[in-house]
């Protein structure tokens, strides 16, 4: 009589089946991890600082009166959200670097995770470096204005759009509605130029439900950074105010 037990297959032991899942989702994550975008963040952020130099350039003295004297609009609707934030700083002038900066550095990066879910890694990496490097995104990082912010909110929403037509889940559609109010407030004509992108996507590919929470954060936010600001700046009240 034949024994068959030696071509049965062993029963794993559940404790070892769920050290070797856990082996497999290391090896995975670690195959995968990939800070290249952090590292030319960094870069950025570097060269950035090293570039900068005094107020000087368009708009630059007229964001810094505003901050200082705490009027925070240089014309309605622009640009309280940016100025009230630098003036969270000791200084006009360093918080209104700070912030430009940090808009540069996380903008490039940001533009990395784009990139790399739409090409091959390679390419996203040069393309990435070019980026970084564009005349237009190395100067509005150095200077005292309000384009840097350019660089990073229309980016992230994108990004928060990608991720959300991969996966379908809200706090991704969630993400894109904040970027794409902060950036509104930020600089609001970015706004309207974004809005049309903006609404078509959550119409297109959101259900009903998940569409209404999206314009609704969007509605609260904008009209609490931008129309009640514009609101207190025509009633003569900005000035000294929150």
């Amino acid at each position: 009589m034949t024994d068959n037990s030696s071509s049965e297959t062993p029963m794993l032991n559940p404790k070892k089946r769920l050290l070797d899942n856990t082996e497999h989702i290391h090896s995975y994550a670690m195959k995968n991890r990939d800070p290249y975008g952090w590292v030319i963040g960094l870069v950025v952020l570097i060269s950035r600082i090293m570039t900068s130099g005094p107020v000087y350039w368009a708009d630059g003295p007229a964001l810094v009166r505003a901050i200082q004297s705490r009027v925070y609009v240089i014309q309605p609707p622009g640009y309280w959200l940016l100025n009230r934030s630098a003036s969270l700083f000791p200084n006009a002038e360093a918080g209104l670097h700070i912030l430009n900066w940090s808009f540069s550095a996380l903008g490039v990066a940001t533009f990395y995770l784009v990139a790399k879910r739409i090409v091959s890694r390679r390419v996203a990496r040069l393309g990435t470096d070019v980026y970084a490097a564009v005349f237009y995104i190395w100067f509005s990082g150095g200077v005292h204005s309000s384009y840097a912010s350019q660089i990073f909110f229309p980016v992230l929403m994108f990004y928060f759009f990608l991720r959300y037509r991969e996966s379908s889940r809200l706090a991704h559609l969630i993400g894109a509605s904040v970027a794409f109010a902060v950036g509104a407030g930020f600089r609001p004509s970015d706004g309207a130029f974004l809005l049309p992108l903006f609404v078509y996507f959550v119409i297109r590919y959101a259900p009903w439900r998940q569409l209404a929470a999206s314009f609704t954060l969007v509605f609260t936010v904008c009209n609490g950074l931008v129309g009640s600001n514009i609101f207190r700046v025509f009633k003569g009240v900005g000035v000294g105010g929150w």
